[in-house]
């Protein structure tokens, strides 16, 4: 019998008046067997991944053990679904922001999603809105902006307008985090920064899918003239990047910096880029720099 079968039974003896399904979900960047349990005829429940728990089941966990830990995430889980959107087209127009994602690995979504182009990377229009009871998220696709009387331009204009970036100083933004039993001199032991007004982190105002915060070409001309160079944008997460001048910076290097902070520091949802990208403020356009580097060489450098 199929994992996801014998998963589904022995939950069902837990919760025997509730729907539980399995069903094949498509995330940023990823995909995975999904399991929710919908109990009193609530239309939502936490998604919780079943493909890792199949794995568990392989290495030896028992049925029961797994079990046990499925009924677990979904107790400590089942309260955050309690934020439902009021579905109207005023609410989602005000909470609409732009998400940038990676194309490549997202290329069903432009299939059934409105999307902006930025170098080799698409911006999608998504609800969001942070409230006491948590962060509700969804992807405006085409059919669900239909319903609601919005055209696909109508969202990118309100995702653009929401842009709102935020530009700070690395060890600023690194000194926020460490909180005041830091010193200057504790943030030197750990970034070695011989300027630290020439590395700058953007993200939006709610640190959230901050990373669109690129498509605002002024901001990035703003930045130019600060640095009165061109800039080259290495993208940390789908939530923000880091911004350095251009001049005296390899992107070969650069890109490796990027892959290997992606496979050991980034979850895999929140990936962004394998590549950094090169703006040029006489042409204000963005163009991808590793496109300029050779495919033996891309390989070498593992990106």
């Amino acid at each position: 019998m199929k994992f996801d079968i014998i998963i589904m039974e022995e939950l069902k003896k837990i919760y025997p008046e509730a729907e539980i399904a399995v069903q094949d979900v498509r995330k940023t960047n990823i995909s995975y067997k999904a399991l929710t349990i919908r109990e009193n005829g609530n239309p939502l429940s936490p998604a919780i991944n079943l493909d890792d728990y199949e794995k568990r089941y392989e290495e030896g966990a028992s049925i029961d053990m797994i079990v046990a830990s499925i009924d677990s995430v979904y107790q400590e889980h089942k309260g955050d679904m309690s934020v439902v959107p009021e579905m109207t087209r005023e609410n989602f127009l005000s909470h609409t922001t732009l998400k940038l994602i990676n194309r490549e690995k997202n290329a069903d979504k432009m299939e059934n999603t409105p999307y902006i182009e930025w170098a080799d990377l698409i911006a999608i229009p998504v609800y969001v809105n942070r409230t006491e009871g948590g962060m509700t998220s969804i992807v405006e696709h085409n059919s669900l902006l239909k319903n609601l009387g919005i055209t696909p331009e109508e969202a990118l204009e309100a995702g653009k307008q929401s842009l709102s970036p935020k530009v700070g100083n690395i060890r600023d933004v690194v000194m926020s985090f460490l909180g005041s039993d830091y010193t200057e001199q504790d943030l030197n032991d750990v970034i070695d920064l011989t300027d630290p007004n020439t590395l700058y982190v953007m993200s939006n105002s709610q640190k959230y899918f901050g990373a669109s915060a690129v498509l605002d070409t002024k901001k990035l001309d703003e930045i130019c003239e600060i640095m009165g160079d061109d800039l080259i944008i290495l993208p940390s997460s789908i939530h923000e990047v880091l911004i350095i001048s251009a001049e005296g910076h390899d992107p070969k290097e650069l890109c490796q910096i990027v892959h290997d902070v992606n496979t050991s520091c980034v979850s895999p949802e929140e990936v962004l880029s394998e590549n950094v990208y090169l703006y040029d403020r006489e042409l204000h356009q963005v163009k991808t720099c590793a496109a300029e580097i050779g495919m033996d060489e891309r390989e070498a450098y593992g990106v």
